[in-house]
C-alpha cells in the first residue's frame, strides 16, 4: 500500500521490534498488522454491482451510503445504468469521495438492445428492463468474482464475510426464496430439485459464468419463454444445479427469506416490491428510513424551514404545550413558525405556551378558525370543517399538520424529502381502511402529516371536501372526507412518523420511533393506562422543569 501513515507505522514498529515487545509481550508483528489492516483496510478486495433505471436514483444513493458507512472493504463500485456521467446521479460523486472510493457508471441501454430481441416477451413489463443488468454483469465487468446488490435494499453491518465464501464450483450463491418455494413457480418452471434463490443479493463466479457461456444461456430463455421473475427465473433456470444457499442475514425479507428470531443479525434487509411506495408500507422500513436520514442530513444539508399547523379544542388546550415543547426540542432548526387553530385568540389561556415562545425563540400564531371563513358551524359540525378549510386559511406552499396528542421524539427533518408534487397529502396508512363506509384506494391517518397546499388550492380542495359533507351520508369525521377528496393522491410515508397501536403499522425497532401518538383519549384514567404515556408525562416533566429552572434565573 501507498500510504504514507501506514508506512511511517510499518518502518517504526519493524525497526522497534524488541523496545516494542519489551513494552507490550503481547505484541506481535502479526497482531500488528493485523491491526493495521483493519485501520486501514489493506485488503481492499470486494467488487461490487448497481444495475437501476435513474427513477431509483434517490434510492440508489442511500444505498450505496449505507453499503459504505458499514464496509471499508470495498475495491471498486460499479453502476449499470442509462448513463456515464456520475454528474447525472445526485450527490453520488459526494458520496464517493466522502469514503475514498472508486465508482464506475457504465451505460448499458447499447448492450441491452443488443441482448434483448424485438419480441422479447420479459421486456417492457412491470420490471424495467435494467433488471437484466445483472444478467449482463460477466460480460461487461472483467473481474473474475463480483457482488450484485439491488437497489431496493440497505446494508446495516459489514458483509465483508461474503466474499470468503468459496464459489469456485457455482456459477452464483444467494438467499433461499422462500416465497417463490411456496408458490407454483417451480411447477410453472418445471424445476424438480427444489431449488430457487432471490436475484436481489447475488455473489457472482464471473470466471466461471464467462467459461460456460452462461449469459447466452439467460439470454436465450429470457427471449424465448415469458417469465413471472424474467431475470431470476432465467439465473434459476440456468444455474440450479450450480447454486449455493448463503444464509438469510444477507438479504432478509419475512416471508420470502426465512425468518430471523434475532433481527440483530441481519446484515441486508430486502424491500421487495413493484409498487412506487414499495419502501412507505413495507416490513421493516424503518431500517431504511433511518440511514436514508443519516445520508440526508449528511449531503443534503438544506435549510428547513417548516410551517407547523395544530389544531386544538378549548378543552385540549391545556396539554397542546407539552406536545409543542416535543416538537421544538428535537427540531430546532427544522420548524419556522406554528400556528394553532382554536376558538381562541388569548394565548395567556394556554397554559406555559408564553413560557415556551420566550425560552425557545419561537413564532407561535393563534388562529381562531371560525372567523376564517362564512360556514355554518352549527350542528356540531366545526370539527368537521376545520381541519378541511386548511389550504384557505394559510398562505404557504406545505405545511404540517400535527395533533395535539402527538409528541415528537426525534427530528422530522427527513419528512422535506417526501415528494408532493402530484400529491394532495402525505402521511401514515390507516389500517382501519376495511372498516370504511367507501372504499378508498388509500387511506392515512391525518394525525402527523404533509400538506401540499399549492395543490390543494389550485385543485379547490376545500370546495370539494363541502361538497362530500353535503352529499354522503355517514360521515365518519373530517379525516375520512380528507381522503376521499385526496382520490388516491396520496404519498404513503412509514408508522414511525405517526405510531398508533392497532391502527398504524407495527414499528418492530421502537428506538426508531419519531412520533407517537396517544389518540384522543378523554378519561384521565385511561389516559395513565396508555402503553405511550410514558412518552408523554416525560415531556411534560421536562418542560416544567426547564420552565421553572427559567424563572429562577430571571
Amino acid at each position: 500500500e501507498k500510504n504514507s501513515i501506514l508506512e511511517v507505522q510499518y518502518n517504526f514498529f519493524k525497526g522497534n521490534m524488541d523496545n516494542a515487545s519489551l513494552l507490550n509481550p503481547k505484541i506481535t508483528f502479526t497482531s500488528f498488522m493485523k491491526t493495521l489492516e483493519e485501520k486501514f483496510c489493506i485488503n481492499k478486495d470486494m467488487i461490487i454491482v448497481f444495475s437501476c433505471n435513474k427513477d431509483w436514483y434517490k434510492y440508489l444513493v442511500v444505498n450505496i451510503y449505507s453499503l459504505l458507512k458499514y464496509n471499508k472493504s470495498i475495491k471498486k463500485i460499479y453502476l449499470l445504468t442509462s448513463t456515464n456521467n456520475i454528474s447525472d446521479i445526485p450527490h453520488l460523486k459526494d458520496i464517493i469521495e466522502t469514503n475514498n472510493n472508486e465508482i464506475e457508471i457504465i451505460n448499458i441501454i447499447p448492450l441491452l438492445n443488443k441482448k434483448l430481441k424485438k419480441n422479447c416477451p420479459n421486456s417492457n413489463t412491470i420490471f424495467s428492463d435494467f433488471c437484466f443488468g445483472r444478467l449482463l454483469i460477466p460480460d461487461i465487468i472483467k473481474e473474475e468474482k463480483a457482488l450484485y446488490i439491488d437497489t431496493d435494499i440497505i446494508v446495516k453491518k459489514d458483509i465483508s464475510n461474503i466474499w470468503k465464501y468459496d464459489i469456485s464450483k457455482y456459477y452464483i450463491a444467494g438467499i433461499k426464496d422462500y416465497g417463490i418455494l411456496n408458490d407454483d413457480t417451480l411447477d410453472r418452471l418445471q424445476m424438480n430439485n427444489k431449488k430457487y434463490i432471490n436475484s436481489g443479493f447475488l455473489l457472482m463466479n464471473l470466471k466461471k459464468i464467462r467459461k460456460d457461456k452462461i449469459v447466452d444461456k439467460w439470454f436465450e430463455i429470457v427471449n424465448s419463454k415469458k417469465l413471472t421473475y424474467p431475470d431470476q427465473d432465467a439465473l434459476n433456470l440456468v444455474c440450479t444445479k450450480k447454486e449455493l444457499y448463503l444464509p438469510s442475514i444477507y438479504n432478509y425479507n419475512y416471508p420470502v427469506t426465512q425468518n430471523i428470531s434475532n433481527e440483530n443479525k441481519v446484515k441486508v434487509f430486502h424491500y421487495i416490491g413493484d409498487k412506487i411506495d414499495w419502501i412507505a408500507d413495507h416490513f421493516n422500513n424503518e431500517e431504511w428510513y433511518e440511514e436514508a436520514e443519516n445520508f440526508h442530513n449528511e449531503f443534503i444539508k438544506q435549510e428547513t424551514n417548516n410551517t407547523v399547523v395544530m389544531l386544538c379544542s378549548k378543552e385540549r388546550l391545556k396539554n397542546i404545550a407539552i406536545s409543542i415543547y416535543s416538537l421544538i426540542k428535537n427540531n430546532k432548526n427544522n420548524i419556522n413558525k406554528i400556528y394553532i387553530m382554536t376558538e381562541t385568540e388569548d394565548i395567556e389561556k394556554i397554559p406555559n405556551l408564553i413560557d415556551i415562545i420566550n425560552i425557545f425563540n419561537i413564532q407561535i400564531i393563534l388562529v381562531n378558525y371560525k372567523k376564517q371563513l362564512d360556514i355554518d358551524f352549527s350542528n356540531n359540525t366545526s370539527s368537521l370543517i376545520a381541519k378541511i378549510i386548511i389550504p384557505e386559511i394559510f398562505n404557504e406552499k406545505k405545511i404540517i399538520l400535527i395533533d395535539s396528542d402527538v409528541i415528537i421524539k426525534k427530528s422530522i427533518s427527513q419528512i422535506n424529502t417526501f415528494n408532493l408534487n402530484k400529491n394532495y397529502i402525505a402521511g401514515v396508512k390507516d389500517y382501519r381502511i376495511d372498516d370504511l363506509n367507501y372504499k378508498l384506494e388509500k387511506y392515512i391517518n391525518i394525525d402527523f402529516s404533509v400538506w401540499n397546499l399549492e395543490k390543494m388550492r389550485k385543485d379547490n380542495f376545500t370546495e370539494k371536501c363541502i361538497e362530500i359533507l353535503k352529499n354522503k351520508e355517514n360521515i365518519i369525521d373530517e379525516q375520512e372526507v380528507i381522503n376521499i377528496a385526496c382520490k388516491g393522491k396520496i404519498q404513503y410515508i412509514p408508522s414511525i412518523y405517526n405510531y398508533i397501536l392497532n391502527i398504524t403499522k407495527e414499528v418492530l425497532n421502537p428506538k426508531l420511533v419519531k412520533v407517537y401518538n396517544l389518540g384522543k383519549i378523554e378519561n384521565e384514567e385511561l389516559f395513565l393506562e396508555h402503553p405511550f404515556s410514558g412518552e408523554w408525562y416525560e415531556e411534560k416533566e421536562e418542560l416544567q422543569e426547564i420552565i421553572n429552572n427559567s424563572k429562577q434565573i430571571h
